[in-house]
């Protein structure tokens, strides 16, 4: 067994992610990884829980380790994800790094504190009757 960040992991032998393999796997007491053998860092995560998630793991172009979250199973298919991690490696082959890119996404600012923006440095400029009616809507 190796030791992960937060939980123990057992990695299992890599086989080729299936629909049937991925709904077979039953949750043991700490975290179950498979390694896909046909994509190079495509990975399921089973739970101790019995949630299935598939992940990507690379190493960006600075040589650190990321194993950013493709999805869970259920709510995508394990072609959906094979699809998505063949195009995250493509972006990293480039260069890029997927997890930087969706991290960056989270950050970004919610509609509530768009509109709140908008109110302190566009509104003042309009008369106060169009203001009200501004704040009203964005509330």
């Amino acid at each position: 067994m190796k030791r992960g960040l937060r939980t123990m992991q057992k990695l299992q032998q890599p086989q080729k992610l299936t629909k049937r393999l991925v709904e077979s796997v039953t949750p043991q007491s700490e975290d179950v990884i498979i390694r896909d053998n046909e994509l190079q860092g495509f990975r399921l995560k089973v739970t101790p829980t019995g949630k299935r998630i598939y992940l990507l793991y690379y190493r960006n172009a600075e040589g650190r380790q990321r194993k950013p979250t493709i999805g869970e199973h259920g709510k995508m298919t394990c072609e959906q994800a094979r699809v998505i991690a063949k195009q995250w490696l493509g972006q990293v082959a480039e260069g890029n790094d997927p997890s930087v890119t969706k991290q960056n996404a989270y950050k970004a600012l919610s509609v509530a504190e768009l509109a709140e923006k908008y109110m302190r440095l566009h509104a003042i400029h309009k008369k106060p009757s169009s203001q009200e009616g501004d704040r009203l809507k964005t509330t």
